[in-house]
């Protein structure tokens, strides 16, 4: 169940799944990556282990694989989030 995975990883953190996407492929010398993107709602920041904010700024000079790349640019989303 996808809310059952996602619940694992948000901890106590209220979400809410907004979309999923449609999947999106990218396929290297070695392996293909397959893969979905899923949309959240949260009501807080997450407090996630091993990983390190970013700021907006840093964000913007921070390479993309393709795969990520080609989402961003099928939603017409630009790294201007936040």
């Amino acid at each position: 169940q996808l809310s059952a995975v996602i619940s694992q990883k948000m901890g106590n953190v209220p979400f809410q799944v907004e979309s999923v996407s449609q999947v999106y492929k990218q396929l290297l010398t070695h392996q293909t990556i397959i893969g979905k993107f899923i949309h959240l709602q949260i009501s807080a920041p997450l407090p996630l282990k091993g990983y390190k904010a970013t700021s907006k700024k840093a964000l913007q000079k921070l390479p993309f694989p393709k795969f990520i790349s080609n989402y961003l640019k099928d939603k017409n989303v630009s790294l201007n989030l936040f």
